[in-house]
């Protein structure tokens, strides 16, 4: 953007200015938006799958130390 000496020339040049930053803000907060949107989106899905690979993994060890249990108990 090139900037005039006329008169009023300087209004119009600031005026312009601003039209860039207003739209540059808006960008920027849809940007951040989408952003923050997408790791939400990440973070859930890894951590559901943590949750079930986790549970696929306790699940049977602990019915196994149950099972465990219940025999010492017998015995």
């Amino acid at each position: 953007m090139q900037q005039t000496r006329r008169a009023g020339g300087e209004a119009s040049y600031i005026h312009a200015n601003s039209v860039w930053n207003s739209k540059w803000a808006i960008c920027r907060q849809s940007l951040n938006c989408q952003l923050r949107r997408s790791i939400r989106l990440s973070c859930r899905v890894f951590y559901r799958r943590a949750f079930v690979k986790a549970q696929m993994f306790l699940t049977p060890l602990i019915l196994t130390l149950l099972l465990f249990t219940n025999h010492q108990d017998v015995l």
